[in-house]
């Protein structure tokens, strides 16, 4: 009986010792896991338009992720057409041309690419944008990354005139105060300066 008390035991152990070793297998997977998730950047690039000004065309690059990434090069697969002037063209631009050093966490770039009319409405309906991104995370390990972007998936977004927010609101009946004042000041300056120059009479 005693011996058979035994073997249960150390089966017992055993099977405890396993499970063990698995969980703590488990948890230090999840924990690399974690740690690597807090070095690794996530760069994004991707277009928006403008928030009052809907014809135009915008491309941000931001770093999503918590880690840093460093020694950020961007090329050019394939570029647009349709620039207005060779101002806008993104191979231009400060950090695509140039690229980064370091790319913080939560830090954006912002440029503006197109504005998008009636003249060359179909043009940038048809286009593509592609985007290699290269970089180095702080344990030196190389990310690539390839985005393709289309201006076609913003057309049809437009703005109303007073805004739908309250926040777009405020600044609509703002502005339109801001001129009432002003053309008010403008006519009292003007009633000034005649009752001035029939005084001078």
């Amino acid at each position: 009986m005693e011996n058979i008390f035994q073997i249960v035991f150390s089966g017992i152990v055993a099977i405890s010792t396993v499970v063990y070793a698995i969980l703590t297998w488990r948890l230090v997977r999840e924990t690399r896991m974690m740690r690597q998730f807090q070095i690794t950047p996530d760069i994004q690039v991707y277009f928006d338009r403008g928030e009052t000004r809907s014809k135009y065309l915008y491309i941000n690059i931001i770093n999503k992720g918590i880690g840093t990434a460093k020694n950020v090069q961007f090329k050019i697969i394939k570029n647009l057409t349709t620039y207005q002037t060779d101002y806008f063209n993104i191979s231009e631009k400060g950090v695509i041309k140039n690229g980064l050093q370091f790319f913080y966490t939560n830090q954006n770039f912002r440029y503006l690419l197109l504005k998008i009319n009636s003249d060359n409405y179909s043009q940038v309906n048809s286009e593509e944008l592609q985007i290699q991104v290269n970089y180095i995370d702080i344990t030196s390990q190389k990310h690539e990354r390839m985005f393709k972007l289309y201006p076609k998936e913003f057309m049809g977004m437009g703005v109303i005139n007073p805004p739908d927010s309250y926040l777009g609101r405020v600044a609509h009946y703002t502005e339109k105060i801001d001129k009432s004042l002003k053309n008010i000041k403008n006519s009292i300056d003007t009633i000034t300066e005649s009752n001035e120059l029939d005084s001078g009479k």
